[in-house]
């Protein structure tokens, strides 16, 4: 917004964080949902008419795709095998595979769009609906990249002086091709802002229901508070988060480009969470310890990764571009080169920065060969997300061999059935497995025939799924518990059911 029509980069960020939390605090996921929807169908109408634009400026569709191909900009297949190349095919695919993984799989604003759904058959099917609507917008998002760059590829509004951060070119674009027809950039930037604010309010709803859920709930102080009160709560923790999601926003806004800063936070956090989610269902052995210390170190490693990878030089090398076809006809008459924002003239990051990838001056390129840990630092964004999944996993795994008991029963049905019956393959310890254990009984006392208080599990109040297994010979080294607490480690394995321990009581 800075950029198109003026507004301070502060006064925008402040404006989209009022107006998340107003959202917040008005709750409503149907509401939030529909304005998703509405958002991406303008920005596909929005990305058909640059395109559209893109072949008049140019002189035809067949130019979007000569123009970048003569210039060298059509390398798809670019292996380097190289981890510290910022961008190149392997860490494209690698890490957008990992991140894509996380968030449709794991994160919290997409589970509650699936919990919103009546089966688990509809949520199967949008998954998979999914799949050709973000191929068709990821081909429309390269046409367009490929329709300005055919635009400007003889005078670059970045090297003109009229944009400073590559994230400018396309709200520019607009601003210059569409100027005879008003109300298409205002229509363009309300896109922008209206995305922004529903992604921004889904996480905010998406955090503050995680916090109550998993942690505020099961203080003493929160037990027995009723629905309209717990609301409140989340609500009073949403807003609290949006605070600190401001204060983040203008960290971000130092940085040399939105697109990449947003991509960097989310490899480095998507990896550890898509890790515990394949660790639960992967490793049959994995208990919360393990799950807890894998996530721990995983963070630690990949911040540190993320944090120290700011203090390393590296040299970008963009492709050649210029300025030799700018003319005074080139850009629409109304377009002016912008002055700095009041947030990067007052930071002094130009002087000496400690922190190079800060540093908006000339940097030096680095050495050829680099020690420890400059080498982990120079690593590839992209793959900070790879290496946070294997990091849980691997950390998981050992922690939960290590702390694993002889009574540890594990939950069946989070099993992958793949990864299960590679378990009974397995050698080593007696594997056993518990059903339903959200609903496993605890022990209550009744007197007896004498007075006597005596503990005793209500078996009659079960209706336990045994998930097939009727005979011991099925169980092949496992042993399916139904009551609680676990019953002594027998010689053989032995499936506890309803109808057997009646008939031992008779």
């Amino acid at each position: 917004m800075n950029t198109v029509i003026g507004v301070p980069y502060w006064a925008s960020l402040i404006g989209i964080s009022a107006i998340s939390i107003g959202f917040n605090l008005l709750g409503g996921l149907k509401a939030a949902i529909t304005a998703d929807v509405i958002q991406g169908v303008t920005m596909i109408l929005i990305s058909l008419g640059i395109i559209i634009q893109s072949m008049i400026s140019v002189g035809g569709f067949e130019k979007i795709f000569t123009i970048p191909v003569e210039d060298g900009r059509m390398n798809f297949f670019n292996f380097t095998g190289d981890a510290t190349v910022r961008v190149d095919t392997t860490s494209a695919w690698l890490g957008q595979l990992f991140m894509s993984l996380s968030i449709f799989g794991c994160q919290q604003n997409f589970v509650q769009r699936y919990l919103s759904m009546s089966t688990f058959k509809e949520v199967r099917r949008t998954l998979m609906s999914n799949i050709p609507v973000v191929i068709v917008l990821f081909c429309l998002a390269w046409i367009v990249g490929m329709g300005v760059y055919s635009v400007y590829a003889v005078c670059d509004p970045m090297k003109a002086g009229y944009i400073n951060k590559m994230d400018e070119i396309l709200p520019f674009f607009v601003e210059d091709k569409f100027a005879y027809l008003p109300g298409v950039l205002g229509i363009f930037m309300a896109s922008l802002f209206n995305g922004a604010l529903s992604l921004n309010v889904s996480n905010l709803n998406s955090l503050a229901t995680v916090t109550w859920e998993d942690f505020l709930s099961h203080l003493p102080r929160f037990k027995g508070i009723n629905d309209k009160q717990q609301l409140n709560v989340i609500k009073f923790i949403g807003s609290i988060y949006g605070v600190v999601v401001m204060g983040v926003g203008f960290s971000v806004g130092l940085l040399s480009g939105v697109i990449e800063s947003s991509m960097l936070m989310t490899s480095a956090t998507s990896g550890p969470l898509l890790g515990v989610f394949l660790l639960a269902m992967l490793v049959p052995i994995a208990n919360w310890k393990g799950a807890a210390c894998g996530m721990i170190v995983s963070h630690i490693i990949t911040l540190w990764i993320t944090f120290g990878s700011l203090t390393v030089s590296k040299e970008v090398v963009l492709l050649p571009t210029t300025i030799d076809g700018c003319t005074n006809d080139t850009f629409s008459s109304g377009i002016t080169k912008p002055t700095k924002s009041w947030l990067l003239a007052n930071t002094p990051l130009e002087v000496e920065s400690e922190f190079p990838y800060f540093d908006t001056t000339t940097q030096t390129p680095a050495p050829a060969t680099l020690d420890f840990p400059e080498n982990i630092y120079s690593v590839s964004y992209m793959y900070y997300s790879l290496i946070g999944t294997f990091l849980t996993v691997a950390v998981g795994t050992l922690v939960s061999v290590l702390t694993s008991h002889a009574d540890d029963a594990y939950d069946r049905k989070l099993l992958h059935p793949l990864a299960y019956h590679c378990s009974k393959i397995f050698p080593g310890k007696e594997r056993r497995y518990i059903t339903n254990p959200d609903i496993r009984p605890k022990d209550v006392e009744s007197p007896d025939s004498n007075g006597n208080s005596t503990k005793k599990s209500p078996l009659e109040e079960l209706e336990r799924d045994n998930l097939g297994f009727d005979t011991v010979s099925e169980q092949s080294g496992v042993t399916v518990v139904s009551i609680d607490p676990i019953p002594p480690k027998l010689d053989r394995p032995e499936v506890y059911r309803k109808h057997d321990t009646e008939a031992t009581d008779h």
